[in-house]
Parts: C-alpha cells; structure tokens; sequence
C-alpha cells in the first residue's frame, strides 16, 4: 500500500512538472491587442509631374497582364512605364499602433516573412501597384516585440508599402479625400492572429 501511495504521488508530481513546463512566461499577441491606423493630420500635397505618370497606372497594370498572357511584343515598353512609376516617392507613410489592452504582456513577432501588412486605400485616384517580380529565397526572421499591459508600439508604413514582403506599394494621384485600412496577419509557430483597423482619413492635394 505504501508503494501504491508513493507511486500515486510520483505521478502527481510528473503531471504538474508538465503542466508548469507547458506555461510559457510570455503570452504571443492575442486578442487583447488593439490595431490602429494612423494618417497624416496635415494637407498632403503631390505634385502634378507625380500625376502625370501616376494616373497612366491603371490602364498600364491591365495591358501588362493582357501582354503577358499573350506574349505581347509590347511588354518591355509597359514594364518600362511600370518601372517609371514605382520608382517615384511620394514620401507619404502611416503608423500602426498595437496596443496591449489585456492583463498580461504579449509578444508581437512584427516584419520578416510571418507576418504581414494588407493595406487598403479608397478614394477619388488610389491605385495599388502590385509586385510581380522575382523574391530572394532566404527566410526572414522577425524579432519578438513585448507589448506590457497598457503599452502601446508603433511601426511605420513607409510610401504606402504593404503585402509581402511590403513589395506592393499603393499610389494617390487626384485631389480629394481618402480612407486607409490595414489588415495585419501574424502566422508564428501555431499562432495566428488577424487584426483589422478601423478607417484613417487624410487629405490630398495635387499642385
């Protein structure tokens, strides 16, 4: 019987020793954290050589996608006008805020290739130029960021960057109002998390 009580306790033992060792001492990013999106408050201006390439985007998206399905002898020349375009600063960015609104600090494993930024922008000339070249095969690694209870991180998006990678890059070139969201998605290890902001306003001027 004491040989049955001493085993009994032993196996005790060993469950709660697994138990303990499961528990980590840091959270990764949950549900606690709150994604903002934060837009320039003052005019942003873009010049009207800026618009005079910016605004042949669209067109020259679609008749690249119809060349190169075809073969198209044209296809240098359209990549070539791609090309023009992605190389121009606009120099506009965004901030995304995390905020921690639980109990206990998380970590945010943000940049490298687990994570990701599905940037959206809606208004009167917003054209989102998608990469279509070839990627290194490297793997990135992100850092993990603490996010302690109450405290907030911010990240700049830098010239409207987003997808993977942030090789797609989003272009405005009309006057008006316009409206960003940002989807942020998170795979690390087994966790996965997706946080979308709120709209973030801000104003244009072409001069």
């Amino acid at each position: 019987m004491i040989l049955t009580l001493m085993g009994h306790i032993l196996r005790m033992r060993s469950r709660l020793a697994l138990v303990l060792f499961a528990v980590p001492s840091m959270a990764l990013a949950a549900p606690d954290l709150k994604l903002e999106l934060i837009a320039p408050k003052e005019l942003v201006k873009v010049t009207r050589e800026q618009v005079a390439q910016l605004e042949k985007l669209p067109e020259l998206i679609k008749d690249l996608e119809a060349a190169r399905k075809k073969d198209h002898s044209d296809l240098k020349a359209l990549e070539s006008g791609i090309a023009a375009a992605r190389s121009i600063e606009q120099g506009i960015n965004l901030t995304l805020r995390f905020t921690n609104q639980g109990k206990a600090a998380v970590q945010l494993f943000y940049g490298g290739d687990t994570s990701r930024n599905g940037l959206k922008i809606e208004g009167p000339g917003a054209v989102d130029l998608p990469f279509r070249g070839m990627m290194t095969m490297d793997y990135r690694v992100p850092k993990p960021v603490e996010i302690k209870p109450g405290e907030s991180k911010e990240f700049t998006i830098k010239s409207f960057a987003h997808g993977t990678r942030d090789s797609d890059r989003w272009f405005v070139f009309k006057t008006g109002t316009y409206h960003a969201t940002c989807q942020f998605t998170m795979n690390h290890n087994e966790e996965k998390i997706e946080l979308t902001s709120d709209k973030a306003a801000f104003e244009v001027k072409v001069e």
